[in-house]
């Protein structure tokens, strides 16, 4: 979430500024709905539109500062939101976090995205870190109209994928059109109700389960 930070928007938080803690020097998170922290490169830039150009070193100096000058506090977990691909983020992140539980893996069903996650795999492994799991996003549209599934971009291409490097599937998440507004609008779709609602509780069941294996 460095160079196109979008999170703060889609957790109601978008205009907002961080507090600074003079005493012990330290940036104090804002707090989302439901008590989630968030730290956001958004938060630190004079307008949302700017754009953030930078090379390797000022990534690192800024994910450095990120974890180390924020007063988290207690944590349940800490969730990072990372760029596709194997390049400065996620590769400060294995330095910095060497014993981190692990990395789970999103990806669209299609071939060409795949293409790209497959290089994910490889990179997490070699780093040293544990793939968690795999999701299927964008896993096909119920049509409003028909009520049949339509396979936009593929179909069960993460699955695939996932038993290819015999990692964990964690689940399959469909296009939901009603998901869009909430988060354009920064308003969480956790509490409504529907299929997307159980998919999301079964997945992050699926995680939390494989995440105490390895403790």
């Amino acid at each position: 979430d460095i160079t196109g930070p979008n999170v703060p928007k889609m957790v109601g938080l978008e205009n907002e500024r961080p507090a600074f803690d003079e005493k012990e020097k330290k940036i104090l998170p804002l707090e989302s709905t439901y008590g989630v922290k968030v730290i956001s490169m958004e938060f630190l830039l004079q307008s949302k539109t700017d754009a953030v150009i930078w090379r390797g070193p000022l990534k690192m100096g800024a994910i450095t500062q990120f974890l180390s000058d924020v007063k988290w506090g207690h944590l349940d977990y800490l969730i990072i939101d990372l760029p596709p691909g194997t390049s400065d983020e996620p590769l400060s992140i294995a330095q910095l976090i060497p014993k981190a539980d692990g990395v789970v893996i999103v990806s669209t069903p299609q071939e060409v995205a795949l293409l790209d996650v497959k290089k994910s795999i490889n990179f997490v492994r070699k780093v040293g870190l544990k793939v968690l799991g795999l999701i299927e996003n964008m896993s096909g549209l119920i049509c409003p109209h028909c009520h049949k599934e339509i396979n936009i971009f593929g179909k069960d291409g993460g699955k695939k994928a996932a038993e290819e490097f015999n990692i964990p599937f964690l689940g399959a998440i469909p296009i939901d059109p009603a998901i869009v507004p909430l988060s354009d609008e920064g308003k969480p779709f956790v509490g409504q109700t529907g299929e997307s609602q159980t998919i999301f509780e079964k997945i992050v069941d699926n995680l939390i389960a494989e995440n105490k294996k390895n403790e």
